[in-house]
C-alpha cells in the first residue's frame, strides 16, 4: 500500500498584517485629549508612551527613507537616536511651558503635507485649539507631527520647526 503524504508550507510573513501601533488612539481628536490630559499632569512618561517607539520606527518608517539605502551608509539608530533627541527636547519645552497648567481639548488639525511609509501616513505641523483655564481659546502646537497606521493614531516626533 503507497502512501501519499502532502505537505503543506504556509509563509507566515506574507499572511500577516503589520503589528498595531502601541498605545495608539483611536482618532486625532483622542490623542489630542490624551495629551493636553498628560500634559496638566505633568506626565512625561505618559506623553512619551504616545510617541512612536524605535521598534515601529524600524518596522515601519525606516525603510521608506531615502537615508535606508544601503549607498547612504547611514545606520538606522543614528537616525533614531538623533529624531529621539530632538524629540525629547521639545518634549521638555512644552512640559516646561504648558506642564502642570489645565486645558480642555477642543480640535486638533494637520496642515502640513502626509507622507506614506509602507502601511503609516505622517502628518505633519500639528496644531491643537484649547480652552485655558480662564476661559480663552488658544492655538498650541505641542508636537509636531502624528502617524497613522489605519485608524490608529500616535505622535510621531515633539518637534515643531
Amino acid at each position: 500500500m503507497r502512501r501519499l503524504v502532502l505537505f503543506l508550507v504556509v509563509g507566515t510573513a506574507a499572511c500577516t498584517s503589520p503589528p498595531p501601533l502601541t498605545h495608539a488612539a483611536d482618532s486625532p481628536e483622542a490623542l489630542g485629549r490624551a495629551v493636553v490630559e498628560r500634559l496638566a499632569a505633568r506626565d512625561i512618561e505618559g506623553l512619551r508612551q504616545l510617541m512612536l517607539t524605535r521598534d515601529e520606527f524600524k518596522a515601519y518608517v525606516w525603510p521608506h527613507l531615502p537615508a535606508s539605502r544601503p549607498e547612504t551608509n547611514m545606520p538606522m539608530w543614528f537616525v533614531w537616536n538623533r529624531l529621539q533627541q530632538q524629540s525629547q527636547g521639545h518634549l521638555a519645552q512644552v512640559v516646561a511651558r504648558h506642564g502642570g497648567q489645565p486645558m480642555t481639548f477642543v480640535s486638533i488639525a494637520t496642515t502640513g503635507e502626509s507622507s506614506e511609509y509602507g502601511s503609516v501616513w505622517v502628518d505633519r505641523e500639528s496644531t491643537m485649539t484649547v480652552r485655558t483655564a480662564a476661559g480663552d481659546v488658544e492655538e498650541v502646537t505641542l508636537f509636531g507631527s502624528i502617524v497613522r497606521q489605519g485608524s490608529r493614531y500616535k505622535i510621531f516626533s515633539f518637534v515643531t520647526d
